[in-house]
């Protein structure tokens, strides 16, 4: 009986916050800790790359790459008072950066095109999550990443600040910049 009480009571310590470190520093030599982390944070990483990402096979893969960078670099993954979540969150930004450099030549060559099928057209243009997606994926990939962070994940700007490394008046300074871009390119295809 003493046995279960102190697995339990283990299993609920695991959980805790202050434990992270030790399940981390476990994990750096043990499966089933690493194991662990991973059901601890997927849904989260998934979430913010599924957000970002509307193609399901595209951030699928994008999912898995930052998993498959987690496990190779766990081991030189030290505790400097940044929780394991915000370090997955960099890992997770700087895949999503280089799937958005692919994106964003093909995403400004959509745009044109749009642009000069919709000027023949006397239909108005209509809003959708496309063309959102869009018009996020023309902005630099500095300023898609505040946005997205900041308004799709709900990240404060002292959070978003210690994802990206950046101080917290550059983030204020990016999402500003990204909403007037935004706002620009939305206003030049008719919204």
């Amino acid at each position: 009986m003493a046995s279960i009480v102190g697995e339990i009571v283990a299993d609920v310590k695991s959980t805790e916050p202050n434990d992270e470190r030790s399940l981390v520093e476990s994990a750096k030599h043990d499966p089933a800790a690493l194991a662990e982390l991973y059901r601890q944070h997927y849904s989260a990483v998934a979430g913010y790359v599924h957000r970002r990402v509307s193609d399901r096979d595209e951030a699928n893969g994008i999912v898995s790459d930052v998993f498959l960078e987690m496990v190779r670099g766990i081991k030189r993954y030290r505790h400097r008072g940044v929780p394991f979540r915000i370090w997955l969150y960099r890992l997770a930004t700087a895949q999503l950066s280089r799937w958005a450099r692919r994106r964003h030549r093909w995403a400004m060559k959509q745009l044109r095109e749009a642009a000069v099928n919709e000027a023949g057209d006397n239909l108005e243009p209509s809003l959708d999550r496309e063309t959102m997606d869009m018009v996020l994926s023309t902005l630099p990939h500095r300023l898609q990443t505040v946005v997205v962070l900041h308004y799709v994940e709900g990240m404060s700007v002292a959070d978003i600040a210690r994802v990206t490394e950046s101080p917290t008046g550059t983030v204020k300074s990016r999402l500003s910049e990204g909403r007037a871009l935004m706002r620009d390119r939305l206003k030049k295809r008719g919204f």
